[in-house]
């Protein structure tokens, strides 16, 4: 009896073709004597490049198999048989039914292995029965929403109860995602996973080629199926193959059906390459005179016509492209990122104001894969900054500096050699800034004349963060504070603590238990990093934890516990925070009806340092007291912070050091033993509802 494996997804369109093809393609250039069955449609044909091939041959269906011979099945060049599902005008039932399902296999019991490919609707009779003949199940995911909240409580324990259930989570099905695969996994209580990278440069090559990507050989995605075939198929693999060294190499295209040369790409060694489309020659100029170094601009245009050309014939490493405004830009830039993101490692896309347009721009983009976008408030401007970091990030992901957009940030260290060239870049993006300022303010003079007595949000300023409305409270329901380190009703309590960034959370779930405390107050508590644990310190459930991320569109946010609303971040998923202005905009809604906000940097004193500048906000900073290097660095981290401002107060953790505390400060936090004991021990309340600090 051959070994049967079925192949199914949680949701339409995760990609179960996409893996059952591969899959048996390569079995199949390995030797193995396999068939792929399938019982979804007839997109396997589409991705082994058959169709030209059928059209021309009379062949089996999953609905007209017993009208033919075992011999006459539809094969590829390199021995793949493939049994797929009717034609949808061939006037008879698509899905097999589940009493044909056995009777099917019993038919092909002769081969070694045979796949099923289930599709993506796991409520089909065929499934079940499919499944309970199978030897093991390949569960195939996308990391998103949709994936997690389409299967319920039920399915879930029913389909874990498989014993041979294992778990592939496709990234390539699902771009834009704000979900790592792991996230997956924990949601089905799954220990281990397969995860398939998106790799569109090698897809599209692949596809040139006509070859299934497997069988292409080249690429992380390539070598992914590759591993699942051999850890799903490792009884049945032919000991002894031709191909075990390097397959790719070795597959003629002869053995390919309707193989086409196509035209190879540019070898990507040294600088990466770029093509603007900006439309402003300023812009234009300063990239150049500041990147000319780090890449090579290859051209510049104005004209989308003319830069889908340059772009299909230069074949360049990156593309950045301005939304056409009254600064400059292109016409249809939006659209262009779209397509090139198909042909181009990395788009960067500058849309700046987020109006209506704008918004929608982004969320394009940000759907078909464009991971490099900026944008500003509306009203705002582009700060000259963050296009350096960003563009700078793009760079270092070019030269392999870490998987782009996980994990690590982009940007280099302002202490190591990447952060001296960040330095010298940013003394010329203040020009830049000021350019951009200008420009935007000559612009919006020719707009309509606003009233006088009508109030102007300020934008954002990149180095000083967001002045948010004073008007959340009205003047008799917050206190004057007794100092400037007080928290008052209205105000906001920063806590930061650097190279600790799990003691933040804690102390920040301990601040807010303190505050809910207080008679008819309402506490938001906001995870402003991708470390901040405060949620999990507040007990919110795993599964809880994973939907509620504000970070994720679409999330079950707020979570409401009583008088407290909590903005979670999943620090599981590993999601970095790029949009500031995200972040920024929850504070200023959790601010309209709270009374008190806690905010849980973790070790992020950057970010924390532009929360010091918002209205009625007090920073506690907790510095490492067990190495000496790390309280160097960090109390110099504190001193740049709290110069200039009377609003940051001190804390130290000295657990399991000696409990003397370090000359030079004047801790009002003094961590000993408990974290949260030490914070109750600090903080006094007073009258009208303030807490200041003993």
């Amino acid at each position: 009896m051959p070994k049967i494996i079925t192949v199914l997804g949680m949701v339409p369109g995760a990609g179960t073709t996409l893996i059952a093809s591969n899959v048996s393609a390569w079995l199949a250039v390995r030797g193995v004597k396999i068939l792929l069955l399938d019982l979804s449609s007839r997109g396997v044909l589409g991705q082994l490049f058959m169709n030209e091939a059928a059209r021309e041959a009379v062949f089996p269906t999953t609905a007209t198999w017993r009208d033919y011979n075992s011999e006459s099945l539809l094969t590829t060049g390199y021995g793949l048989a493939v049994l797929p599902g009717p034609a949808r005008d061939a006037g008879r039932p698509e899905m097999a039914a589940p009493g044909e399902i056995k009777e099917m296999l019993d038919r092909y019991s002769n081969f070694d292995a045979l796949i099923i490919d289930a599709g993506g609707d796991m409520f089909l009779p065929c499934v079940e029965t499919a499944m309970d003949v199978s030897d093991g199940t390949l569960l195939v995911a996308e990391p998103s929403q949709r994936c997690l909240q389409t299967v319920s409580d039920s399915q879930k324990h029913g389909l874990i109860k498989n014993p041979g259930l294992q778990l592939v989570v496709n990234r390539a099905s699902h771009r834009c995602s704000y979900y790592h695969p792991r996230d997956v996994a924990r949601w089905l209580g799954l220990e281990e996973y397969f995860e398939i990278p998106d790799d569109p440069v090698r897809v599209i090559d692949a596809a040139r080629k006509r070859m299934p990507l497997v069988v292409y050989g080249r690429g992380k995605a390539s070598t992914s199926l590759r591993n699942i075939a051999g850890k799903l198929f490792r009884d049945v693999l032919t000991a002894d193959s031709s191909l075990e060294n390097n397959p790719a190499n070795t597959i003629p295209d002869s053995a390919v059906s309707g193989a086409k040369e196509f035209n190879v790409r540019r070898k990507r060694t040294g600088k990466p390459a770029a093509v603007l489309g900006i439309g402003d020659s300023r812009i234009e100029e300063w990239i150049r005179d500041n990147f000319s170094d780090q890449m090579d601009i290859l051209w510049c245009s104005a004209e989308p016509g003319e830069l889908k050309e340059k772009i299909t014939e230069l074949d360049p490493d990156i593309c950045i492209l301005m939304r056409h405004s009254a600064i400059g830009g292109i016409t249809g830039a939006d659209k262009l990122a779209v397509w090139a993101a198909c042909f181009v490692p990395a788009v960067l896309f500058i849309v700046g104001e987020l109006d209506s347009p704008g918004k929608a721009m982004v969320d394009q983009a940000g759907e078909a894969g464009v991971r490099h976008i900026i944008s500003c408030e509306k009203g705002g401007y582009i700060s000259g900054d963050e296009l350096v970091f960003v563009l700078t990030g793009i760079i270092r992901e070019m030269h392999g500096a870490g998987e782009p957009g996980r994990g690590k940030e982009s940007t280099p260290s302002p202490n190591g050699e990447g952060g001296k060239v960040i330095n010298s870049l940013l003394q010329g993006a203040g020009n830049l800034s000021k350019a951009l300022k200008q420009s935007a303010g000559t612009a919006s003079e020719k707009a309509k004349v606003r009233k006088e007595t009508r109030k102007v949000k300020p934008g954002i300023n990149m180095s000083e963060g967001i002045s948010l409305e004073e008007e959340a409270f009205p003047e008799s329901d917050t206190a004057k504070p007794d100092n400037s380190t007080s928290i008052v009703p209205g105000g906001i309590l920063v806590l930061v603590t650097p190279w600790r960034p799990n003691l933040a959370g804690r102390l920040a779930a301990q601040a807010v238990k303190l505050l809910c405390d207080v008679e008819r107050s309402q506490v938001a508590f906001i995870g402003a990093s991708k470390d901040s644990t405060g949620a999990m310190w507040l007990n919110i459930p795993d599964d809880e934890l994973m939907m509620s991320d504000w970070r994720v569109p679409g999330s079950r946010c707020p979570i409401i516990r009583d008088n407290l609303s909590i903005y979670a971040v999943d620090p599981a998923k590993d999601l970095t925070l790029e949009g500031e202005q995200d972040l920024w905009g929850i504070l200023r809604e959790a601010r309209k009806t709270s009374t008190y906000t806690v905010m849980d940097f973790a070790g992020d004193i950057s970010r924390a340092q532009k929360a010091a500048h918002q209205g009625r906000a007090v920073v506690l900073v907790v510095l490492p007291g067990g190495d000496p290097v790390e309280y160097k660095i960090s109390a110099l981290w504190l001193r740049n912070l709290a110069e200039g401002k009377q609003n940051v107060v001190t804390g130290i953790d000295l657990r399991g050091v000696p409990q003397n505390i370090p000359e030079g400060i004047k801790p009002k936090v003094v961590i000993r033993n408990s974290p949260a004991d030490a914070l109750s021990v600090a903080l006094r309340k007073n009258g009208g509802g303030q807490f200041t600090w003993n």
